[in-house]
């Protein structure tokens, strides 16, 4: 059996490799770091906009990844791991503490919008195409070779998320109140 998966894996290895990195990427990002996105305004709201449209917009990156387009594997690598480009840019809009690069509150909704099409599309194409990649005996064990990929990005990603969460967990909000002489109340920095 081992022979078998070894002969399946040559055909589809770039496939493979693509849906890790593409699960690899986002389970760093999603949901952990950005359920630490604040904004003053939104307040606790900001980050249940940011994966609702990340939510959305996987669902709508499925359904292009429908569209008849024959990838080749490793342009499909190449645009996954493209997508490391949400590391720092989610990075940003946490950091610096109090001022954050990115602190306005369009740009994680811009980047969670990207990464969620992103994640839909790269992650459904491989599965989709590595199975016509092999023969139809193989088919069965292809489909069983993306999930193991599939699996091990989601799993390592879930780790590297963990160092990712340490990061923003020595964060506090940064918004306060102050009262002003006639008793009403304003936002502070």
């Amino acid at each position: 059996m081992l022979l078998h998966r070894y002969v399946v894996s040559r055909l589809i290895w770039a496939y493979m490799l693509s849906i890790a990195m593409t699960y690899f990427i986002t389970l760093c990002l999603f949901p952990g770091l950005e359920s630490e996105i604040h904004n003053c305004t939104l307040g606790e709201w900001l980050p249940i906009l940011i994966m609702a449209i990340f939510n959305l917009s996987d669902f709508v990156g499925k359904i292009l990844a429908a569209l008849p387009y024959d990838w080749r594997g490793t342009h499909l690598l190449v645009y996954s791991c493209l997508r490391v480009v949400f590391i720092p840019l989610f990075i940003m809009c946490v950091y610096p503490n109090g001022q954050p690069t990115f602190g306005h509150p369009a740009w994680p909704c811009i980047f969670s919008l990207l990464m969620g099409i992103t994640n839909g599309y790269f992650g459904s194409v491989p599965m989709i195409l590595a199975a016509g990649k092999v023969s139809p005996e193989q088919r069965e064990l292809a489909g069983n070779t993306m999930t193991v990929s599939y699996m091990t990005g989601l799993t390592l990603g879930s780790a590297v998320a963990y160092f990712a969460y340490s990061l923003t967990s020595t964060s506090h909000s940064t918004c306060f109140y102050t009262e002003i002489s006639n008793g009403s109340f304003t936002l502070g920095y």
